[in-house]
């Protein structure tokens, strides 16, 4: 999770359309495109890029009864099948990364162990309730729970996706480290600001694992401060 810029007004004249007909949907069109492109084609909580099993989900809970919430631009926000199952309506209130002047990583860290078992923690760095759900909803998310035997298994298909980003950054940041010649180290501190991007995929894990690397937070934190 990331912070996110949110189209304002964003497509609010569909949503009150479709608020007002007797059985109408927040899954038009507009407003799939509005969230696809703000939030870069990315699930808001797991940051898995390109997923072909989508929703458009609700930080709120409008449990059926809140047109208000249910067809509210700003409850609206885009996640995958994984992570929107796992929240369900059990975790709230959580961290809105679209807030004005949110900073997400200002409140969560994250830590990815890779070996001997792949690994998410997950850490609140406030005492606020939303914090500490959010941080609850993300274990979930990427550890899985024993009470979900079919979510721990998506879990981990997550954790392996992260992983093969996580190893190609690792490489990228060693690369950049041994450098000598100051033309292929800017190159290599391109490409790892790249990775840095909120449009790159889990962009919260890589950019914890810099802020952990004094030196390398250092170099980077313009990248990584704004998230």
């Amino acid at each position: 999770m990331i912070a996110i810029t949110r189209t304002l007004p964003g497509p609010v004249a569909e949503l009150d359309i479709e608020k007002n007909k007797p059985k109408g949907t927040y899954r038009v069109k507009p407003v799939a495109e509005q969230l696809k492109t703000d939030f870069f084609n990315k699930c808001y909580l797991c940051e898995l890029k390109g997923s072909t099993s989508l929703n458009v989900e609700h930080l709120s809970p409008h449990r059926g009864k809140d047109k208000d919430l249910e067809f509210g631009w700003i409850n609206l926000f885009w996640s995958c099948v994984h992570c929107n199952g796992t929240k369900g309506e059990r975790f709230h209130p959580i961290i809105d990364c679209t807030a004005p002047g949110m900073k997400v990583l200002e409140r969560l860290d994250f830590i990815f162990e890779p070996f001997p078992v792949s690994k998410v923690t997950i850490n609140g760095l406030d005492d606020k309730a939303e914090t500490a759900n959010t941080v609850k909803l993300l274990t979930e998310i990427h550890n899985g729970s024993k009470a979900a035997p079919i979510r721990s298994m998506e879990a981990a298909n997550l954790r392996d996706c992260i992983l093969d980003v996580f190893n190609r950054f690792v490489r990228l940041v060693e690369q950049y480290e041994k450098a000598k010649h100051p033309d292929k180290k800017a190159r290599f501190s391109q490409r790892i600001r790249h990775a840095l991007k909120p449009d790159a995929p889990y962009t919260a894990i890589m950019a914890c694992f810099v802020k952990h690397h004094p030196r390398l937070n250092a170099e980077f934190s313009d990248a990584i401060n704004v998230l």
